[in-house]
This record gives structure tokens, C-alpha cells and sequence, in this order.
């Protein structure tokens, strides 16, 4: 399995992306080598809440407040510097860097260190998973998008995630350099309503795949799924569990195995 930087972005807030990337990271984790780890970064800096329910103990409690500040010019010293300061999830092979505490004051918020971290993660983790707002004053957002190799894009089946489609494109068009298509998850609230997002794709002038659709759960918030499960990916069959295994290899389509 190759190196790769996902940059993982909900059309608006709560459409998921945050139990999307957890999840996806956990499958992630079970394909690499025995020596190789993946990481999940939230740089969602207005709501900062990735993967909380897989973490637990004292080093819970460390975020990118702590790591931000200690940051330098040289990768050398950022890579200890982000060893020291992950925390490790209940997870086989997934760390975390656990978002802000203070939660919109992105102004505070360097873009240097947004980049020192980025590149630290990539020379330690096969799979840099990184959960951004989709917000262009959002430096997280910007910078990730700079970086990224791969962007998941979770939207969801309403109104709502249509009028915002085409300025979320807008951003990623802007600022990404991407040379594949964005993927697509749909987190459906609903597999009745008859929504189409084509016009907006074709508008937005950004290639689009949709790697796959998952059956809207009010209870499956970020990571419960997740959670005290040491059996497996979910603690009973689920359709979710086929889903996100096609959007998994959706995602992986084109690697180098």
C-alpha cells in the first residue's frame, strides 16, 4: 500500500465526515504492513471533535494546542515532536491528533505550523488522514488541501448540501492540486428523496467519483461504531459494514498494491 495524504471534508457541518474518516482509517489500518501505522489529524478547527470515543487515559487530553507551539523549520525535530505528543486509540494501528481546544479561533493558528505537521505525519504514517471544514478562512483547510493526495468529499441527500455544493467545489478547484478526481460519499439522510448533484458537478468543473453511499444512522455519530467494539470494524453485521468496505476500495482504486 502506498503513502498517501486524504484530506476528508463534510459540504456541512454534520454531514459525517468525522465518522467517515474513523472509519476509514480502521480499515486503513487493518491493510498495513506490521511495522507501518495510520494517523487521523483534525484540523476542523470549529468543531474540533475527531475520533473522541476511541481514545482514552491521560494522553487523551493532548491536542494541537500542545503540539503547534513546539514546532520548528526542521522536519527532524517536528518528527519527535509529533511522536512524543500523538495519541494512541484503542485502535490496532491508528494514532490521533486531537483538534483545538478552543474551538474558532482560527486566527491563532499559524499556516507554517499547519504544513510542519503535515509533513512530520507523512514521514512516519502510510496514511495521513486529515478531517478539514469546508470553510476557505479555515487555514487548516487551505493548507490540507495543498498537500493532500486524495480528497473524500461526504455530502448528504438534501437541499441543503446542494446550495452549498458548488462553493465547496469552488474552494477545493481553488486551492488543491489534485491530479485524481475528488471521491464522493453520500451519507444519506434519506434513500427516498430525489436529489441530484450533477448540474453542480458539471458546473464546478472538478472531476467527481462517488466511491459510495452509507445508510443514514442518527446514532452512528463520528465513531460509535467504534466504540468498546474489540471483536471487529462493527460489533455486529451491518449494511454499513459492506459499504464502507466499497468505499474503501473505491478509494483505493489505482494504487500500487
Amino acid at each position: 500500500m502506498s503513502k498517501k495524504i486524504l484530506a476528508v471534508m463534510s459540504v456541512i457541518p454534520g454531514n459525517g465526515a468525522k465518522f467517515v474518516a474513523t472509519n476509514l482509517a480502521k480499515l486503513f489500518a487493518e491493510d498495513v504492513e506490521e511495522d507501518e501505522k495510520v494517523i487521523l489529524i483534525d484540523f476542523d478547527f470549529d468543531y474540533p471533535y475527531l475520533a473522541s470515543g476511541i481514545v482514552d487515559g491521560d494522553d487523551s487530553e493532548r491536542t494541537v494546542d500542545d503540539l503547534f507551539p513546539l514546532l520548528t523549520e526542521v522536519l527532524e525535530e517536528n518528527v519527535q515532536i509529533l511522536k512524543d505528543l500523538v495519541v494512541e486509540t484503542n485502535v490496532s494501528n491508528v494514532d490521533l491528533i486531537k483538534g483545538t481546544k478552543y474551538a474558532g479561533l482560527t486566527k491563532f493558528i499559524q499556516p507554517e505550523q499547519i504544513q510542519w505537521t503535515i509533513e512530520a505525519a507523512s514521514e512516519i504514517y502510510e496514511k495521513v488522514i486529515i478531517v478539514i471544514s469546508a470553510s476557505a478562512s479555515n487555514v487548516g483547510t487551505l493548507y490540507t488541501l495543498m498537500k493532500a493526495e486524495q480528497m473524500v468529499l461526504v455530502a448528504r441527500q438534501n437541499h441543503s448540501n446542494v446550495e452549498h455544493m458548488y462553493d465547496v467545489m469552488r474552494i477545493i478547484r481553488q486551492y488543491s492540486s489534485l491530479s485524481e478526481s475528488v471521491k464522493i460519499v453520500y451519507n444519506y439522510d434519506s434513500a427516498v428523496l430525489d436529489i441530484d448533484f450533477s448540474e453542480v458537478f458539471e458546473r464546478s468543473l472538478v472531476p467527481v467519483e462517488v466511491v459510495g453511499a452509507l445508510s443514514f444512522d442518527a446514532a452512528a455519530v463520528d465513531n460509535k461504531d467504534l466504540i468498546e467494539q474489540k471483536r471487529g470494524f462493527f460489533q455486529s453485521k451491518s449494511v454499513n459494514q459492506r459499504n464502507f468496505n466499497e468505499v474503501y476500495e473505491g478509494l483505493l482504486e489505482g494504487e500500487d498494491e
